[in-house]
């Protein structure tokens, strides 16, 4: 038996819900070996990743197009100082981005059956990723495990886009805030650094690309030029931080972060990856022994006994619900 938290349907089990398994699940596709790197394709993408651990090709094999902005790579650690002028552990002044280190180097790359792993180290911190891509799925699943020992720096995640947004759409709760990429304004220009929960998404009319994460909730757009002349969009995740007031010793020690990367996605697509990011299918055994069955039982009410569960929705619609404290609503 398997349960979907999610408010969409997966793998044969309907959205908030659960079903016997009719299938296998999806698995990650094995590594191929190719010149410089390793290949993921799974017939709907195909990701190439390079001898250093960089994605230097999201190719989106249905639309025929490349993702990535011509000559940069995606998921590229970017290492800042981070001196707010005040509130060290709150705040985040747009002057970090006057310094940035990117971390290229790997100390191994290593292909495996579902996978490849990448393990780099700097300063005094060390970071391990594992990056998959499912058979099935658009989207690039990237792990990471680092333990974080720095002081006063800032780490991101860059994913250089070749697309020409005008505007990023991010998840808030209950929906989504659309905010333009351009600065031409001191307000635009004061959201160098925005929060979003699951979701971040870019696109141009036909065809767009989003970031999705389980814990990462600071997020970045900005406008690059390609070479050519035309404009490229830059998506980045802030991972950590490490301030010293009022903790010194806030956000060190080992963390485990995970965000994927949709190539050729809508916002619908967005929506649903966000929500698996966070909503895994989760298994259950059945017991052997039971009278009666143990899951609750379903009932299709009459026409004129009012529903409060959704029985169809358009594959544009989620559902989410929220539950009032245990000690009741607070007084007014």
């Amino acid at each position: 038996m398997v349960f979907n938290a999610s408010p969409f349907a997966r793998d044969g089990v309907p959205a908030l819900g659960a079903s016997p398994r009719t299938g296998p699940p999806a698995r990650p596709v094995a590594p191929v070996p190719v010149e410089g790197g390793h290949l993921l394709d799974n017939g709907l993408v195909r990701v190439r990743v390079d001898d250093r651990g960089l994605v230097t090709s999201a190719y989106d094999i249905t639309a025929a197009r490349e993702a990535l902005a011509p000559g940069t790579a995606a998921n590229l650690l970017q290492l800042h100082q981070d001196f707010p002028n005040q509130y060290d552990a709150w705040d985040i002044d747009v002057f970090y981005r006057n310094t940035a280190r990117d971390l290229r180097d790997a100390d191994s790359v290593r292909a495996e059956a579902d996978g490849v792993r990448v393990v780099r180290t700097f300063g005094d911190s060390r970071i391990e990723q594992f990056l998959s891509l499912a058979e099935g799925s658009r989207r690039l699943d990237i792990t990471t495990e680092i333990d974080w020992n720095e002081e006063e720096k800032l780490l991101k995640a860059a994913f250089p886009l070749d697309v020409r947004a005008d505007h990023s759409s991010a998840e808030i709760p209950f929906g989504h805030v659309r905010r333009p990429t351009h600065t031409n304004t001191s307000w635009d220009a004061a959201k160098f650094e925005f929060c979003a929960h699951r979701f971040l998404h870019v696109g141009e009319r036909g065809w767009g690309a989003a970031v999705v994460n389980d814990s990462t909730y600071g997020h970045e757009v900005t406008r690059d030029v390609r070479p050519d002349g035309g404009t490229t969009t830059t998506v980045r995740l802030s991972l950590l931080r490490a301030p010293r007031y009022p903790d010194p010793d806030a956000d060190r020690g080992r963390h485990r972060l995970r965000y994927g990367f949709v190539i050729g996605a809508d916002l619908a697509d967005a929506v649903r990856e966000g929500t698996a990011s966070t909503c895994p299918s989760a298994p259950c055994p059945v017991p052997r022994r039971s009278s009666r069955p143990w899951w609750p039982r379903t009932t299709t009410p009459s026409s004129s006994t009012p529903s409060s569960s959704p029985t169809t929705a358009p594959a544009t619609s989620s559902y989410a619900s929220t539950k009032p404290t245990e000690d009741g609503p607070r007084p007014s």
